[in-house]
Formats: structure tokens, C-alpha cells, sequence
């Protein structure tokens, strides 16, 4: 129902705001026979790229099913399960929808078309306070997260976890989850602004990422079980940022004229007075649990 929703949406917004649109009816939509060429193919290898980072960024979500299937502890299972779950309502309703705006305003300010010089310094402020707020988020987790995790498990399970290691799970995981926060906006832009070229580039590169989050993963767990998974994720984000701050300071190195809308990775942290209060903020909650 939502993606009906949303297709009628799109078309209905086409039909009204275009004034001679591409889309003339539903059928438009639909394979035909009669049409030449049949196939686009520049849409297919656009297709082709993406349903590609589909695959791996599933193989990387599903894999971390696998490595705790293959060690055969259903409590471990059952504990990331349970992290798991609980973190990803971070992800999907605060990080996803912030991360979706971002790839369409950065698609439309930094078209191949429409690179003016105004538009990067919009993107670049954009960028930098988006980034810069969700690294203080992820400071927010890191600071109040790993103190208060065990608390909050007793609450919403009464006490089950207890004599469990699933409170330091939940912990390490609050640090897990200010890398995603980073590395979504970052990706975004990548993915917004990357020619087809750049990111069929970028799929090998998730390639080697993914090899090393699997290899490390296996290692991991079997030395400090489930809290080595999440570790592993972690060195896994830890290097697709690392790389997309790497793209994005030379794509604003290449195209920005003036020194003031290019990118620096210094620029992007918090002050240090909130930093100061933050690992403040940590060393009592750390004391008072």
C-alpha cells in the first residue's frame, strides 16, 4: 500500500507540474513490444550498480546471521537478536529518513548539469552541519549509552538479561550506532553526487570492506563472542567513512573555486567545551551505575 501510494503520488505530482511530461499515461509505464529500443541501457547498468550495493549491503546485513549461526551458542544469538532489534529503531526512525532527504537534496543541487559554485557552498554548509550534528548524536550514545544500557534492558525485559553479558552488548552497540549515524549522511553523498563509473569503483571497494567485516567477524566472536560482532561491524563502518570523507574532500578539492566551500574533517567536530561535557557526562553515569 505505501509504495502504491507513492507511485500515484510521483505521477499525479508529474502530470500536474510538467507542462508537456514524459509520462502521458500508465501504460507509459508498462513493457511494449512497439517501443524502440526495448531496453534503455543506460538504465540497466544504472540499475545494474545499484541493485549491486543492494546485494552486498544484505550480504553485510545477513552476514552477521551467519557468523553467530555458525557458533552454534543460541545464547548469543538470542542476546544480538535482542541488541540488535532494539538499535535498529534508532536506525530506522531517526538516521533512514535523514539520510533519504540528504540524497535528494544533494542529487539535485550537485547534478552533472548544475554545478554552480553557489550550489557547492549550500551542499558544503549542508554537509558539515548534518555531519557535525549526527557525530553529535553519536557522542550523545557514546556518553549516556554504555552506563544506562544495562538499566534499560531490566526495564523492558525484567531482568532477564541479568546474568547476562547483554547490558555490555547493548553498550558496545551504542558506539556501533554513532558510526552508522556518520556513515549515512556520508554515503549519501557519495551515492548522490558519484558518476557511474565512480561508484561501480565504490562496489569493489564494498567488496574488500565486506571480505574484511566477514574475516574479522569470525575472528572476533570467537575471542569476545558477541561483543566481537559488533566490533566488527564497527571497523567495517569505520572504513566506508573513512573512504567517503576521503571522496568528499577531493570532490570539493575538484570543483570548488574558492578554498571556503571545500571540506574539512576538522571542521566537523563538536566543541570542545560540549566534548568536554560529554566525557564529563560519561565518568558519573559510569560512577552513579
Amino acid at each position: 500500500m505505501y509504495g502504491i501510494i507513492l507511485v500515484f503520488g510521483y505521477y499525479g505530482y508529474f502530470i500536474r507540474n510538467i507542462p508537456t511530461p514524459t509520462i502521458k499515461s500508465v501504460s507509459d509505464l508498462l513493457p511494449a513490444l512497439h517501443r524502440k529500443p526495448y531496453v534503455d541501457r543506460k538504465l540497466i547498468n544504472l540499475w545494474t550498480i545499484y541493485e549491486w550495493q543492494s546485494v552486498e549491503k544484505l550480504v553485510l546485513t545477513e552476514g552477521e546471521k551467519w557468523v553467530l549461526w555458525y557458533s552454534h551458542n543460541l545464547v548469543n544469538q538470542g542476546i544480538f537478536s535482542v541488541v540488535n532489534n532494539l538499535g535498529s529503531l534508532v536506525v530506522r526512525f531517526l538516521f533512514q529518513p535523514i539520510e533519504e532527504i540528504c540524497f535528494s537534496l544533494f542529487s539535485k543541487l550537485l547534478s552533472n548539469r548544475t554545478r554552480k559554485e553557489e550550489d557547492l557552498k549550500t551542499t558544503a554548509n549542508i554537509l558539515r552541519t548534518l555531519t557535525k550534528f549526527m557525530i553529535l548524536i553519536g557522542s550523545i550514545f557514546i556518553a549516556f549509552g554504555p552506563n544506562y544500557s544495562q538499566l534499560l534492558l531490566d526495564l523492558l525485559y525484567n531482568r532477564k538479561f541479568t546474568s547476562t553479558n547483554a547490558g555490555l552488548v547493548l553498550a558496545w552497540y551504542c558506539v556501533y550506532v554513532s558510526f552508522i549515524a556518520v556513515n549515512g549522511i556520508t554515503e549519501a553523498f557519495v551515492h548522490a553526487v558519484a558518476s557511474p563509473s565512480e561508484l561501480k569503483n565504490y562496489n569493489y571497494l564494498l567488496i574488500t570492506f565486506s571480505v574484511v567485516y566477514m574475516i574479522s567477524a569470525s575472528l572476533l566472536i570467537q575471542w569476545i563472542e558477541t561483543i566481537g560482532l559488533i566490533l566488527a561491524n564497527c571497523l567495517n563502518m569505520a572504513l566506508r567513512v573513512a573512504f567517503s570523507f576521503w571522496y568528499i574532500r577531493s570532490f570539493f578539492k575538484e570543483h570548488a573555486q574558492s578554498e571556503l566551500h571545500q571540506f574539512s574533517v576538522a571542521s566537523l567536530m563538536p566543541n570542545k567545551y560540549v566534548m568536554a561535557c560529554l566525557v564529563g557526562s560519561f565518568s558519573i553515569t559510569y560512577r552513579l551505575s
